[in-house]
Parts: structure tokens; sequence; C-alpha cells
């Protein structure tokens, strides 16, 4: 089982998350948590923020120095493994999430405040908030294609890479993204990104032989190689979009939509900036398919509910309270709410 612990970031009243492992074969295969300590010879450090050098020390030096009480709480790694053993297995589990209804904070969280979204109007937003150098993320990805098919004509996806993992390249591929979107080459290459990182090895982060980080690690060079084949655009080009301004404010907002979102790991799916899925509460693809589809039903009928609330407030906000007044039995029920 892999677990994450809440540690209070110095300054900051939020939480560090640690990944442990109980069992070694499961280090880095079911999640991506968004902060992770070393292991050295059987020993957890973690970074003392205590310190100006932010140096890394033991854990248990830390809780001695700090004393700060450690709470540990679950984070399953369910989504991943058992969507794909649904999806490679092909049977069709179609009721499996119609015999219970869709609980808020047991199969998705309220998201308060809202985060405004990225779509145009009378669309709605379904994020997956991912990375390419995760290798759930890799799993994951056709599935969420599968999801994606699902999903009704006012549903658009887009995609929010995280960066907080850079002894994996999370950085590195959160910038490429950004790049292929300012090229205009993103769908062309992001299918082809996790086959280059998890397949053919031409950007891999990790060795298939020892399971260690490689060294040297990708570069931005080997993706502008990599692009230039993929999608027909010079290297040149790759390089000079990974140096501009716009590149780097877009990952400023990635990073900033990432923190608003609550990530605790990857993938996350959050649906109208408002409802962020719980990943251990969904046993199969259609399951989670269903519940996304109820979310996106949700939000449209809090909008249509916001201007009858009369108050003078954003429309986020309103839309926010609305889904709370639906979710409490004040609206109609969506179609897509189980029987």
């Amino acid at each position: 089982m892999v677990r994450i612990s809440e540690i209070p970031a110095r300054g900051t009243g939020l939480p560090d998350r640690r990944l442990h492992d109980d069992d070694p074969a499961a280090r880095g295969h079911d999640a991506c948590p968004a902060r992770a300590s070393r292991v050295v010879k059987g020993i957890e450090y973690v970074v003392d923020r205590s310190a100006d050098t932010h140096a890394q020390v033991p854990l248990e030096y830390w809780r001695s120095k700090n004393e700060v009480p450690v709470k540990p709480i679950r984070h399953a790694p369910v989504l991943v493994r058992a969507l794909l053993g649904a999806l490679l297995s092909c049977t069709g589990a179609t009721a499996a999430g119609a015999d219970a209804p869709w609980i808020e904070g047991r199969h998705y969280v309220l998201l308060d405040p809202p985060v405004p979204t990225q779509v145009p109007p009378g669309k709605v937003e379904v994020v997956e908030v991912f990375s390419f150098g995760c290798p759930a993320c890799n799993q994951f990805e056709p599935i969420m294609q599968q999801v994606k098919a699902g999903l009704p004509p006012e549903a658009e996806v887009v995609y929010v890479p995280a960066s907080w993992n850079a002894a994996e390249s999370w950085p590195l591929f959160q910038r490429a993204f950004h790049v292929a979107q300012v090229l205009g080459i993103e769908a062309q290459v992001h299918g082809p990104m996790y086959a280059a990182i998890w397949e053919t090895g031409e950007l891999a982060v990790v060795d298939p032989l020892t399971h260690r980080l490689k060294v040297p690690r990708p570069t931005i060079g080997l993706v502008a190689r990599f692009f230039a084949r993929t999608a027909g655009v010079t290297q040149q080009a790759v390089l000079d979009a990974a140096r501009s301004i716009e590149v780097d404010m877009k990952m400023m907002e990635s990073d900033r939509l990432v923190q608003a979102y609550a990530v605790e790991g990857t993938p996350t799916l959050v649906v109208a900036g408002k409802y962020r899925v719980v990943n251990s509460s969904v046993r199969s693809v259609e399951e989670l398919a269903a519940l996304v589809r109820f979310l996106v039903e949700r939000n449209r009928e809090s909008v249509a509910l916001a201007p009858s609330l009369g108050r003078s407030c954003a429309t986020q906000n309103c839309a926010a309270r609305a889904s709370r007044a639906i979710i409490g039995g004040s609206a109609t029920e969506s179609p897509y709410a189980p029987e």
C-alpha cells in the first residue's frame, strides 16, 4: 500500500505530502503524490524548511526538532489499478456505478472557492492534472481517452501539467507540453510523448533494466528533436518557444491551478473548476465516466440556478452555492444521476 502523511510546511499552514512505501514493488508505479521524500539506505529524509538552506534531514530528526505530530491519511491508489484492469479485461461493468448515488465528500470534493475555467462560454471544463513523467498517468491515458469519448457535447477536456517532481523531469515535460500548445501541435504529440518516455525510451527518465533514474536526464534539445520528427516543426522553433515568456507564463499558471485544485496526486480530474474527483471512489472505467458526466450535468444545473439565488456575487461563487442547494435535493435530478 502507498500512503501519504501530512506535515505542515513551516510558515504556510499547508501540508507537505511524503510518499511512504510499505511495499517496495509499489514504489513509483501506483500514484504520483504531490511531494515525496527520499529514502536512502532505509532512512527517510525530508526537506527541513526551518533552515535557510532547505537541507534534507532524517525524518526522525525533523520530528524531534519540530515536535509536530504526524497524522497519516489514506491514499489508496485504486483508480489506475482498478480502471486499467477493467479496461484491459473489457468486462463492461456498466452497472457498477448505477446502484449508489454520487456523494459529495465521498466521490468528489466541492472546491470552495471555485477555480476559474479556461473554456469558452457554454462549455464545461474537464481538467486532467497529469505529467508525461508520471507512470500512473501513462497507465491512465487510454482510460482518459475512453472517458473523453463518452462526454456530452458541451464538455471540453483541458490538460494541466504538474511540475512538482523535478527529480523525474516533470518541469521539463511541463515546458514541453506548453511549447506544443504554443506551436499548435499539442494533439499531435500528446500520445507519442507518453510512448517516447515509457515505451521507446527516447525521452525516458527511468532505466528499464535497473529501474533507477537515467543519467543524463532528457533535455529540451531531445524534446525539440522529437517534436521535429513527430509533428513536422523545426527544432529551432521548439527551442525558441521553450525560451519564450509566453511558455514561462503558462507554466506559472499551471502551477497556480494545481495548487488551487488542492491536488494530492496525479492523475486527478476536476470538473468545471468546482468538483475534484476522489480517485479511490471509483472501481471501473464506466463508473468513472458516469461520475464525470454526472458532475458536468451538476454544473449545468448549478449555473442555471445561480441567478435565482438573488445575491450580488460572482457567477462562479453563486454557482458553487447553487450546486450545494442542488446536492441537497432542491433541484430537478440530473439525467445522469444514479437510479
